[in-house]
């Protein structure tokens, strides 16, 4: 059954923050015309002049004016107390026009999304932990033409000449499958049944590619898995290609009325590997009749070898760039005249890296003392975008102080305004 939600925010206790924040008097949707896309990973999209014009821009658009916003996707943080974007920002792009100052014909332009779900480091721990969007799959830009001057990708300007390089990299991976949830409420899903004694549920294996591994290196997994039993903990053995690492335990329930629906179980272990590829197998050992075990999600972390050889693009970080002190540099094989490497530290606002290529190799100096990441990319091999929909001209920033917002599905529109005259017959000021 389809169900459709009215939300109402009171405004009141925003008198108090009014005096501390500081909110732009426009919003940028207020002018211009607008078109909405989506992106459902991270990388280097592209947007081509017949895009532009096939979703109704133009009919002429000039290129200095083409513009792209979007906060990059993720979820925003649930404390009020946090820093959020209070409108969408500008993102720099890069206009391939031919030079005629026109978008039309074969011209395009290239940007980077992160995407929905998002990576963050602690370059002191030197460790990354990963946040993902419960609630889309999709991050949204909207485009804007023949408005006002663009913000485009720089040159990064990086004087030092290196005096080593650094052919690996460190490479992180996250699996993770929302199939079920408990409860039927809430934002916790889980993953595959890796386990059932009613059902005869052993185990299961999942394969991940892991290309150019650093030899001698070590791999580290973080897996997470759930599971349900009565009077024994349930037992998942963890095998690597074949090599046995560790083994999670389930704690039994304990049948009280307010605890869980299972128990959680979290390992860390290091392995290491010869080949291209990872299997991972759990081995399910029930600890009671009718017990279950569930794979919420599983992590990888290690070494690659920095190797284009059949890629189209390759992110690529050094957690440990923060405490290198000698001027450094990054070298990539198998590359060629066509391969563009972008500076993404911050996504909204990239930078153009000068590189130097000799033979196959291409090599290029980073900031040392601080956490950068990179993108490898060939132009010719990009990813695409999604259309959404085209955008009408709105002004929330404009708007007056009020009391309450009614945030409704259009559907339900001649409802919310039922509930808001019924909020002002007792005084409150809103706005549907």
């Amino acid at each position: 059954m389809k169900r459709w939600t009215v939300f109402v925010v009171l405004m009141g206790i925003v008198l108090l923050a009014q005096g501390q924040r500081f909110y732009t008097p426009k919003s940028v949707l207020s002018e211009g015309q607008w078109v909405k896309i989506s992106v459902s990973g991270s990388g280097i999209y592209k947007i081509t002049a017949s895009q532009l014009k096939t979703w109704g821009l133009g009919p002429e658009i000039s290129s200095v004016s083409i513009q792209l916003f979007g906060n990059g996707g993720q979820v925003l943080p649930e404390n009020t107390n946090g820093s959020y974007p209070d409108d969408l920002r500008e993102n720099a792009i890069e206009v391939v026009d031919g030079g005629d100052g026109k978008f039309d014909g074969q011209d395009y332009f290239l940007f980077y999304a992160p995407g929905p779900h998002a990576w963050t480091v602690d370059s002191v721990q030197r460790s990354f932990s990963y946040s993902k969007n419960p609630y889309t799959n999709k991050a949204f830009y909207f485009i804007r033409v023949n408005t006002s001057n663009g913000l485009r990708v720089m040159e990064e300007n990086t004087f030092v000449q290196p005096l080593a390089y650094f052919d690996t990299f460190d490479d992180r991976y996250r699996f993770e499958k929302d199939s079920i949830n408990f409860l039927k409420s809430g934002k916790e899903w889980y993953g595959d049944l890796i386990g059932s004694s009613s059902t005869g549920i052993a185990g299961k294996s999942y394969s991940i590619p892991w290309l150019n591994v650093v030899p001698g290196s070590s791999l580290q997994l973080v897996s997470e898995v759930v599971g349900r039993s009565f009077g024994q903990p349930n037992q998942i053995s963890l095998k690597a290609n074949g090599t046995a690492i560790s083994v999670q335990s389930t704690a039994p329930l304990l049948g009280n009325l307010l605890e869980p629906v299972a128990n959680v179980s979290r390992v860390a272990s290091e392995l290491s590997i010869n080949s291209k590829t990872l299997q991972i197998d759990y081995a399910f050992t029930a600890g009671s009749v009718n017990a279950q075990a569930w794979l919420n999600w599983f992590e990888v972390y290690g070494k690659r070898t920095l190797d284009f050889s059949g890629l189209n693009q390759l992110e690529f970080r050094l957690i440990d760039s923060k405490f290198i002190q000698q001027p450094s540099g990054f070298q990539i094989k198998n590359a060629n005249s066509n391969v563009r490497i972008w500076n993404i530290t911050q996504f909204e606002k990239p930078f153009k890296v000068k590189v130097d290529l000799t033979g196959t190799t291409i090599r290029f100096p980073f900031a040392t003392g601080v956490y950068s990441e990179f993108i490898a990319f060939e132009p010719s091999a990009v990813l695409d975008v999604q259309f959404v929909s085209k955008v009408a001209n709105q002004n929330l920033h404009g708007l007056e102080f009020y009391d309450m917002l009614v945030i409704a599905d259009p559907l339900l529109k001649s409802e919310a305004n039922r509930l808001l005259a019924f909020h002002a017959s007792r005084g409150l000021k809103g706005y549907v």
